[in-house]
């Protein structure tokens, strides 16, 4: 079994090496053509740069925008607080309704145990 995944380490690491050396080719290759096919570059670079999208600013209970990072912590806890407050109390209601006719026991006999192992 140790074998085994000493082989797929091997192979994971010759993988990732063959990878790595093609994709720093190809973006050396983008580079030196960035002249000529500059839309090719910068669609590339687009691709590979993180997208942000703009994020409001954090409120606290009174509406009021938080400043400093104590007020962003104390209204984000406030509000999660708030929301993911969960009540423990009797969680299991008193009486079912849903079990006004209970089973009666469920008696197995070794043998059918014994029966159906064997299928």
């Amino acid at each position: 079994m140790e074998t085994r995944y000493l082989q797929y380490l091997k192979e994971r690491k010759t993988y990732d090496g063959a990878q790595s050396d093609s994709k720093k080719r190809y973006e050396l290759t983008l580079a030196q053509k960035s002249k000529t096919c500059p839309k090719a570059y910068y669609g590339y670079e687009q691709s590979k740069a993180a997208t942000r999208e703009d994020i409001g600013c954090i409120r606290d209970a009174g509406g009021n925008p938080t400043l400093t990072s104590l007020e962003k912590a104390s209204a984000l806890q406030q509000h999660y607080k708030e929301s993911y407050t969960v009540n423990l109390g009797n969680t299991l209601p008193a009486h079912s309704f849903t079990t006004e006719c209970p089973m009666d026991k469920l008696l197995i006999e070794p043998q059918e145990v014994e029966k159906i192992s064997k299928r």
